[in-house]
């Protein structure tokens, strides 16, 4: 697992330009795409460095893992995607205004698409779907987070019948009841949303410092 050329359907790995003798993951959905962390091997182990400094020793089969669970992430990301749209359209009478973005803030990275919805003046209905991998490393152990979280967030007259179809809906699919209770989103603003993690794991990886460098 320590060559750098790894294709996933998500996660790609390639030579890092800016740190010779490392590779770079980098996160792959549709035409967006975000870096990650970078690796390199290292005697018995591989080297991984995260947010550019903080660094831990692991082994090729934890980095093989991290690499698999951050691909499924995204993957279940894009089919969430498609039952999000689906629904949204259903409800909404229309296909809706779709942006996907990403964001890296070293180790932590989001791919989140947003679906809006004019209705015109300022009424306005908006459901956000992002992706999170998150790399924490401690003193033994690498911890991977990834979740999925989606929130619905709505404004202007008339808006909230619809709003609330939208959202119990959702509730229902993902099992997140929290999804119907809306809050007030600005002070002194009509704007009401909600939002729930509708998926999450969190896997922990031995440093190799620590013991075998595997599946904690």
């Amino acid at each position: 697992m320590t060559g750098c050329q790894k294709v996933m359907r998500h996660i790609r790995a390639g030579p890092s330009d800016g740190r010779p003798g490392y590779c770079r993951a980098t996160i792959h959905h549709g035409e967006t795409r975000v870096g990650w962390f970078e690796f390199r091997p290292h005697g018995r182990g591989v080297y991984l460095v995260v947010d550019g400094s903080s660094r831990a020793l692991i082994s090729e089969r934890s980095l093989g893992r991290i690499l698999r669970d951050a691909d499924r992430s995204i993957e279940l990301f894009g089919r969430a995607e498609a039952v999000v749209a689906d629904r949204a359209a259903d409800i909404l009478a229309g296909p809706p205004e779709a942006v996907t973005l990403a964001v890296s803030m070293g180790a932590w990275v989001e791919l989140s698409t947003r679906y809006s919805y004019r209705r015109g003046g300022d009424a306005f209905i908006r459901v956000s779907l992002t992706a999170h991998n998150r790399l924490q490393i401690f003193s033994r152990v690498v911890r991977h987070a990834r979740w999925i979280s989606l929130s619905l967030v709505f404004g202007g007259r008339g808006e909230e019948e619809l709003a609330a179809q939208l959202a119990e809906d959702l509730a229902e699919i993902f099992k997140q009841p929290e999804l119907t209770r809306f809050r007030q989103e600005i002070p002194a603003s009509d704007a009401r949303g909600s939002q729930a993690v509708i998926w999450s794991e969190t896997t922990a990886h031995r440093t190799l410092d620590a013991g075998r460098g595997e599946v904690a």
